[in-house]
């Protein structure tokens, strides 16, 4: 093998032969370039041999150029330092363009080399013949060039290498495959210098460990020493590459007494056990944590280390600048992206130093009261006490926080992180495991040289919130871009730089199948050090969370545990907590190749993140403070949201939410007195359970419905197969399938079934209409499709004979006062107009929004449904839109005295969601307006006096341009999809029939088809 042509280490002035494919890799290794990311192809052969040939590089094929980019983007983000990834012409060239993007916009240096076809080949060829300049020039990489002779080669590759590094961004350099492995005859690139020593063209500018002017800092210092000042601290990904910066950032923080933030791929920079850490800014374009955007929103003066995108610490919620910023960059390069806002300070420095110097000008200091208001003489002493100050900007936050009160607390006074012991058990069905079960294990077995890389999604919040790291672990992440697929790319690069520490990548099951394929790359290294935590949940969470009536995201995954093994790894599964520690320890044991942990996780989980506003409503204030991931998903927060605004939207709310929330608030403009406690009991949906489904109690206003009687009593009797009982527990008696039933005498009935034959194994949601039964049929694993058919099979169903006569007439339509109503409001009212009395209703509604699940496989023979709801209510067969019309029935009851037990008890085996109120009395008066206000809540919902409403409704989804008038008009080829309805869903025209019932008997033997 031929010596690489020596470039910083020769003679001056003596000249060496060499290929320029041989010189471009010497320069890499002169630049600090120790891997080079890429893909191959048939025009960059000389450049791949040259690299392979220099004993100081590693070659790492990548199995997608766009990971290779990834790659190298994620490299220089760890190593600070200038990283190279390389392809071919055409599709390898563009296959970059993303990695690209996200270095450029993240501000870490790059160096993209690619080939082209020879020059006498450019510009009329049919063959990956594109402009690769004007390609990357429109991607916004504005140093994009191409070689177009050998003696450019060296001054072009010299101020691309700069660039990059100085600028702190993207240079690409296309080289035609004849220049590549030209000859040239060239002096050594050497700089002059004043000493002996020579220095490479390429070398990178040293680390900076000079300090800004000395007038700088002291302006700097005087202006944090202000009296009565706000300064909140943020840590950016540039402060990772600074030994010793963490240590001094924290404790120039605690002189300041002021909170600290980071972005997602600073985490672990700042311990996350230190009770000034406030948690992540900066996901997805939003503030981030609660805790952090409030420190912000309300914070004077920002003082910034290392970060390159700070606009959501720094603008208001009209997106201007709305406090005093003062930047610390490691060199000019980082502080030139400041367009969207002015600087009132930019010190320029070793950020370590920077932060000494700024503590040391603040000392002596009297952290108890220097950096305090003078007007504020009553300090408070503890978390609880800091509530009983007045209300405004989250002052009594901020006076606890400067008097010094948080070193008195053993934990984190943000509550950033989500802790183990937390009652998340509500939120988490059998058969699954909460993201934050495994990302709090995970934090506590990772040390200062591991690393770990996030992946974009839904768990990129997940992360943010539950992964409490406190011994300098590093993290990256596509902070600008959110790429999907970075996560895999990146723990690669993680594991070959640091083969004795772990690298351990966090990402969902959508962004991980994007590059998949580099487990390949992965095994081709052994890098027994890369663990994979996947979590799968079968849709793209943050589309379907983000945006309403989103459809077309969901995804099904392969077995990933059996596809590691395939590329010579391990795997584990993990659908329980229990098994969370033990997957972990196994994981991180090390081996000869990758490791994958999958955690299946329920798809209607969903991580809740903060949005800008002002802090000008206490109450708010108050009341949102907490972390949204410890309050129950959706509900509180469409609360919080009613209550955030000057008028409340009283039919978005129940009666019982709306007189609690009312309670709750009176009780706060009176006395703030409430310990944190109540407020955490608050929010995990204690006192308020909203996320169940809760008993339907009298709205403030009863919705705009017309009731009229068609005749006097003389009730409905239904026939039923089997009970709602059969299916939850999947005992269902094995006779129940064998005898079909002929629905030409049924004009409406609902529940689970199957046409055909009777299989177990193919019962699913059913609804019958005029005598034809429809119903989900599977279609292939987590998919569904309607089926339908006129002989029946069920195991647990309710039928309303063809005889049947109505006893009520029900219409609604929106109005300007109320455009539509929530399903479940909708039948209370009914009750509240035809009596308590059960009844069966069946007829047609446009829904304004709807949302349902499909029951894909029903349980039976010993496989209870809620130990196994996964198999049965797969993410892809859940339904939402709007502007939708639908054929319904269901079953509706109060529980009130009277009522016969024997029809009671045959309705409720047909209902799914009960929800029973106790009477209990008030205990003596409490002493104190907290404890009168605590003892209010505990018993609010035992107070009234009006029965909780059940009901259980099925509907037909119809793809029609107009709603049919009645239910006979309901044809086959208006069909949609069967689902099990959701009382949230908000209707404006409903016209149905009530049948009020008398009993429920088995179906008659005339109505089973004989064999």
């Amino acid at each position: 093998m031929a010596e690489p042509p020596c470039l910083g280490n020769c003679d001056a002035g003596q000249e060496h032969q060499s290929t320029v494919a041989e010189v471009v890799a010497q320069a890499l290794v002169d630049a600090g370039v120790t891997h080079v990311f890429g893909g191959h192809g048939s025009f960059i052969v000389p450049l791949v041999n040259a690299i392979i040939r220099n004993p100081k590089l590693k070659w790492v094929l990548m199995r997608n150029e766009g990971s290779a980019s990834l790659a190298a983007c994620a490299m220089a983000k760890l190593t600070g330092q200038l990283a190279c990834c390389l392809s071919t012409s055409g599709p390898g060239a563009t296959n970059l363009t993303t990695g690209l993007v996200d270095a450029a916009t993240d501000r870490v240096s790059v160096l993209a080399l690619t080939g082209l076809r020879p020059r006498w080949d450019i510009g009329y060829s049919e063959f990956q013949d594109i402009d690769q300049t004007a390609l990357f020039h429109a991607a916004g990489v504005e140093f994009a060039h191409t070689v177009v002779h050998s003696r450019t080669a060296v001054p072009l590759l010299r101020n691309a290498i700069h660039y990059a590094l100085n600028y702190h961004t993207v240079a690409a350099l296309a080289i035609p495959a004849d220049i590549q492995a030209s000859t040239i005859r060239a002096p050594p690139p050497v700089l002059p210098t004043l000493g002996k020593d020579l220095v490479s063209l390429f070398a990178p500018p040293p680390r900076p460990t000079r300090l800004p002017p000395t007038e700088e800092l002291e302006a700097a210092a005087d202006l944090l020493r202000g009296p009565a000042k706000r300064v909140v601290v943020g840590v950016g990904p540039s402060a990772a590459t600074f030994p010793g910066a963490g240590e001094a950032i924290t404790a120039l923080a605690e002189s300041l007494n002021a909170p600290i933030v980071t972005t997602l791929d600073a985490k672990g920079v700042i311990s996350e056990a230190h009770p000034l850490n406030f948690g992540v800014m900066g996901i997805f374009g939003n503030p981030g944590l609660e805790a952090a955007r409030m420190v912000c929103s309300s914070g004077d003066i920002l003082l910034l280390f290392g970060m390159s995108l700070a606009a959501e610490f720094v603008v208001g919620e009209d997106k201007l600048q709305s406090r005093v910023v003062i930047l610390v960059h490691p060199d000019k390069g980082y502080a030139i992206n400041t367009s969207w806002m002015r600087a009132h300070f930019q010190l320029v420095g070793c950020l370590t130093d920077v932060a000494k110097e700024l503590n040391a000008r603040l000392s002596p200091r009297d952290t108890t009261g220097k950096f305090m208001d003078p007007d504020n003489t009553k300090k408070p002493q503890s978390l609880d006490e800091h509530q009983k100050h007045e209300p405004g900007e989250w002052s009594p936050q901020w006076d606890y926080i400067k008097s010094g009160g948080w070193k008195k607390v053993s934990r984190k006074l943000s509550q950033q992180c989500w802790e183990p012991d937390q009652p998340w058990k509500q939120l988490t069905r059998p058969g699954y495991c909460h993201p934050g079960t495994v990302l709090a294990a995970l934090g506590s077995l990772l040390g200062p040289d591991d690393v770990v890389t996030v992946d974009a999604g839904n768990i990129t919040l997940w992360t943010s919130l539950c992964l409490k790291l406190e011994h300098g672990t590093r993290v990256l992440s596509s902070q600008f871009m959110a790429t999907m697929g970075y996560g895999l790319p990146a723990g690669i690069v993680a594991a070959l730089l640091r083969p004795k520490a772990r690298a351990v990548v966090i990402c969902g099951d959508g962004g991980v199948q994007m590059t998949l394929g580099e487990l390949a790359a992965a095994q081709q290294w052994k890098l027994g050090n890369l663990v994979m935590i996947i979590f799968n949940n079968g849709i793209l969470s943050q589309v379907d969370y983000g945006f309403e009536d989103t459809l077309g995201n969901d995804i099904t995954s392969p077995d990933f545990v059996k596809l590691v093994e395939a590329y010579g790894g391990a795997g584990v599964r993990v659908d329980d907590p229990k098994n969370v520690a033990g997957a972990l320890e196994l994981a991180l044991k090390g081996r000869e190749g990758p490791f994958v942990v999958e955690v299946r996780v329920d798809p209607s989980l969903k991580a809740h993140m903060a949005t800008a506003k002002s802090c000008e409503d206490p109450r708010y204030e108050v009341i949102a403070r907490p972390l949204a991931a410890k309050m129950w998903p959706g509900d509180l927060q469409r609360l919080q949201e009613a209550f955030g605004r000057e008028s409340i939207d009283v039919s978005m709310l129940s009666h019982e939410e709306f007189t609690v929330a009312t309670a709750l608030f009176q009780a706060l403009a009176r006395d703030r007195e409430l310990s944190e406690a109540l407020l955490e009991a608050l929010h995990r949906g204690e006192y308020l359970p909203l996320q169940t489904v809760k008993p339907l109690l009298p709205p403030h206003a009863a919705a705009n419905i017309d009731v009229t009687r068609l005749r006097e009593g003389g009730g409905t009797t239904l026939h039923d197969i089997g009970c709602v009982h059969n299916m939850l527990s999947g005992d269902a008696p094995r006779e129940l399938l064998l005898n079909p039933v002929h629905t030409a005498g049924y004009r409406a009935g609902f529940e689970v079934g199957t046409v055909g034959r009777g299989e177990a194994s193919e019962l699913s949601e059913m609804i019958l209409v005029n005598g034809t039964a429809f119903l989900a049929e599977v279609n292939s694993p987590g998919h569904c499709k309607l089926g339908q058919g006129s002989v029946l099979f069920s195991t647990a169903a309710v039928l309303l004979p063809a005889s049947a006569q109505p006893n009520f007439a029900v219409h609604f339509r929106g109005c300007p006062e109320v455009k539509a109503v929530q399903w479940n409001r909708l039948i209370n009212d009914i009750h509240t107009k035809v009596g308590p009395q059960p009844f069966f209703f069946t007829g047609m509604v446009h829904f304004t929004e709807v949302s349902g699940q499909t029951l894909a496989v029903a349980p039976a023979h010993h496989e209870p449904l809620l130990l196994h709801v996964h198999k049965y209510y797969p993410a892809s067969a859940a339904v939402g839109g709007r502007d939708r019309y639908a054929f319904v029935c269901g079953l509706s009851a109060q529980c009130v005295p009277g009522i016969c037990p024997e029809i009671l008890d045959g309705l409720q085996r047909h209902l799914f969601d009960i929800a029973q109120l106790e009477q209990h009395s008030r205990g003596p008066e409490p002493e104190t307006p907290a404890q009168r206000l605590q003892s209010f809540l505990r018993s609010c919902p035992r107070q009234f006096t009006s029965p909780p409403v059940m009901t259980h409704t099925h509907a037909l989804l119809l793809h029609t341009d107009s709603m049919p008038s009645r239910s006979s008009e309901v044809t086959a080829k208006m069909a949609e999809r069967v689902v099990h309805l959701r009382g949230d869903s908000l209707c404006d025209m409903v016209s149905v029939e009530v049948f009020t019932i008398n009993a429920i008997e088995p179906v008659p033997a005339q109505q089973n088809i004989q064999k």
